[in-house]
């Protein structure tokens, strides 16, 4: 909030607070208001002569802080959080969580093998009806003999499970991951004992 934006708001019949008024309605000590101006983190009030006047968003923005800081969030933190908003950026903007969290697997090797490789690694788990069926899910993809993994993590993940002993005995549909679920809860076992 620019301080032409404050000044704007108090002129248009917002209300108009005095620095004492407006650190004891948001609950703040007057110290507190001053370095949380020096900080960043409030805009200037508009000035009439000697007096600073504070706008119900002056006060709006106290109570955030006030809030913020209660749950922990450090002055630092809250300034990053703010300018962000003001910038209209997200949270993963903010925490760069969209390049950290698909770094890895953006540019993520594929595997490239033939059949008999994929029949030989995945041994008798490797039927044509599981490999069409990875095939429609784009888990894999198979031009002729020669068959794609786009993820390295998957494959090895996936060769995890079944080492482990899990084996589907039928189609992964949308809700088959909520059956596991339930069926974990129930039993308390594995999702892959007893088979599926």
């Amino acid at each position: 909030m620019s301080s032409e934006a404050a000044g704007d708001a108090v002129t248009a019949g917002g209300a108009r607070y005095r620095r004492e008024e407006v650190a004891r309605a948001a609950g703040v000590k007057v110290r507190n208001l001053r370095y949380y101006q020096e900080r960043g983190l409030l805009p200037p009030p508009r000035r009439e002569g000697r007096i600073a006047w504070y706008s119900d968003d002056h006060l709006a923005r106290l109570r955030l802080i006030d809030d913020l800081l209660g749950r922990g969030y450090t002055v630092n933190g809250i300034a990053e959080l703010l300018t962000a908003w003001e910038q209209g950026g997200g949270i993963d903007q903010l925490l760069g969580l969209k390049r950290e969290m698909t770094r890895d697997w953006v540019h993520e090797e594929p595997v490239t093998m033939d059949l008999a490789e994929l029949r030989e690694l995945f041994g008798p788990a490797a039927t044509s009806q599981d490999t069409r069926r990875a095939v429609a899910l784009e888990y894999v993809r198979v031009d002729g003999d020669t068959v794609t993994f786009p993820n390295r993590r998957l494959l090895e993940a996936t060769l995890t499970l079944l080492r482990q002993g899990c084996r589907s005995r039928r189609s992964w549909t949308p809700g088959a991951s909520s059956t596991l679920r339930r069926r974990r809860s129930r039993t308390g076992s594995s999702p892959c004992s007893g088979g599926m």
